[in-house]
């Protein structure tokens, strides 16, 4: 599982995530889209939190075979898009 943090995330603020994937052969399609609407208010009584009030944690499972070098994630502030690049990492 690979993960990026969205740290420029705003609170109480909906995101459309995708994420692309390239290597010297060329680049992917976008993944399917995946949203949350980080908190107004950090979360309380929990043992561990994926979204926080400026970030979101965004995980995926790195495809088999041929594996993507780079990972970029992308974000929009509506379903569909347009989406910016936002952050990056390297597969292994």
């Amino acid at each position: 599982t690979l993960n990026i943090v969205d740290s420029s995330a705003l609170p109480g603020t909906q995101y459309y995530y995708v994420v692309s994937a390239s290597n010297s052969a060329g680049s992917s399609p976008n993944s399917i889209q995946a949203s949350v609407v980080t908190p107004t208010t950090p979360p309380t009584n929990l043992y561990a939190a994926v979204v926080q009030t400026n970030s979101t944690t965004i995980q995926w499972l790195q495809s088999p075979g041929n594996v993507p070098t780079t990972y970029t994630l992308k974000r929009a502030m509506v379903s569909g898009g347009p989406y910016t690049n936002v952050a990056g990492c390297v597969g292994y």
